[in-house]
């Protein structure tokens, strides 16, 4: 249980622990170096920030900062801080044997009544990474990934078994240590509530399907061997396999309408073109600006020309192309521009990257081509006006190579077809692809 307030650096702290007194003067020149600039964020968020803290006595740990205006202040000092609330769903998990680092301080700032910061340090745990950094690391062998997946697995059916309920159910918000038996940790339960019994298994389906979707690259093999751990037995794992694939497109549906509303609204990541230059959007990196001046010459390669495109054909085109990229099933793309020559959508160029149609033997790839297609499939169906031209080869490595989709206008989303129907389809469309090419 947290101790009274004890005020430093403008923070009323509640530090648990012996040495408070220490720690909480610690925590206080802390919030200085942060308002002089000396700590680096690593959030970098408008109201969220993320700081890496190294102790006295040498541990490392990290610091959430979450601010609040307006009437959001008002509310939460009602309702409490996120902090407050964070540390003790922490403890309540830790409670129930969830594997969790636990919460060392939380601290409030108030002026004028009300609530303007909050602050929670956590631990940082030595040796993680966390599931969307592994996800990506292909150097992991084959059975190194199905261990973490049936690891993966025990942990979500645990979760939920204890009553965890997570809105952002994410694979960064996973921890693992590698080794013979991978070693799994649940953080961040700032959008969690925890129920007096197990989660629904109403709740859980769409849960699981919102974490498959940021797992792109993760394999078949590996999805069974996680429902296979989470449900514990191959008929419900079976039955699990088919829900989760019906659900599928409902929920890129409601990615789909998300991002809509995100990409086309001028924010941290996303930003309108100046009028000047036309109308559309880009990505705040800078990249995209460097590329609308250098024009189509120079990035000809990875600009998809679109004759006829209205505004409104333009912003679902955007937001098409952003889910299927965060999907895996794209290059990434960096600007949507309708201007006097038309309206063409920008890629991010790749060095090594080739279309299908460009390549000497394309036929190799027909496995790779397969999986594009049926998990494109398995979203919605495809326009049978594709052509091998838009089709990408992103990576063409023998061990793995991944394909993507040039063309977001040939991919209606919502209308996905049965597993049999969409295996069968997409060997038929593979096929007709790879001999459009003359292989």
């Amino acid at each position: 249980m947290a101790c009274a307030g004890v005020e430093a650096g403008g923070v009323l702290w509640r530090v648990l622990g012996s040495d408070r007194e220490a720690l909480t003067a610690q925590l206080g020149s802390v919030v200085g170096d942060i308002e002089a600039g000396r700590l680096k964020d690593q959030k970098s968020g408008r109201r969220k920030q993320l700081y890496d803290v190294r102790l006295g006595d040498g541990s490392e740990h990290l610091l959430k900062v979450n601010h609040y205006v307006g009437l959001a202040a008002c509310w939460r000092r009602l309702r409490g801080s996120k902090a407050r609330r964070e540390e003790r769903l922490a403890r309540t998990a830790h409670g129930r044997g969830l594997p969790t680092p636990l919460p060392v301080a939380w601290g409030e700032r108030h002026r004028g009544g009300r609530l303007e910061a909050c602050f929670l340090l956590v631990p940082r745990l030595a040796g993680v990474a966390d599931l969307m950094q592994l996800q990506n690391d292909r150097s992991l062998s084959r059975r190194s990934r199905l261990a973490l997946a049936a690891a993966f697995g025990r942990l979500a059916r645990q979760v939920h078994q204890a009553g965890l309920r997570q809105d952002d159910f994410a694979p960064n918000n996973f921890l693992a240590r590698l080794g013979p038996e991978p070693e799994l940790f649940v953080i961040d339960f700032e959008r969690a509530r925890m129920r007096s019994g197990p989660v629904p298994r109403a709740a859980c389906v769409p849960a699981l399907v919102r974490l498959d979707r940021r797992l792109p690259e993760v394999s078949n093999a590996e999805r069974w061997r996680f429902l296979l751990a989470y449900t514990g037995s191959r008929r419900a794992a079976r039955c699990w396999w088919r829900e989760l694939a019906g659900l599928a497109p409902r929920v890129a549906l409601e990615d789909l309408a998300h991002l809509r509303r995100t990409t086309t609204r001028k924010g941290r990541r996303f930003e309108p073109v100046p009028a000047v230059e036309g109308f559309g959007w880009e990505r705040r990196d800078g990249a995209s600006r460097t590329l609308r001046r250098q024009g189509s010459e120079t990035a000809s390669t990875w600009t998809r020309r679109v004759p006829a495109a209205s505004r409104r054909r333009g912003r679902e085109l955007w937001a098409m192309a952003n889910l299927l990229w965060l999907r895996g099933l794209a290059p990434r793309p960096r600007a949507w521009l309708h201007g006097q020559m038309g309206a063409a959508l920008v890629f991010e160029p790749l060095d090594d990257a080739q279309r299908l149609s460009e390549l000497t033997h394309p036929a190799r790839l027909v496995g790779a081509l397969e999986k594009l297609l049926g998990r494109l499939l398995a979203l919605g169906r495809l326009l049978p006006e594709l052509t091998a031209h838009e089709i990408a080869v992103l990576d063409a490595d023998a061990a793995h190579p991944r394909l993507g989709l040039l063309a977001p206008e040939r991919m209606v989303v919502g209308d996905a077809l049965p597993p049999e129907s969409r295996l069968r389809e997409a060997r038929d469309r593979a096929r007709a692809l790879l001999a459009s090419c003359g292989s």
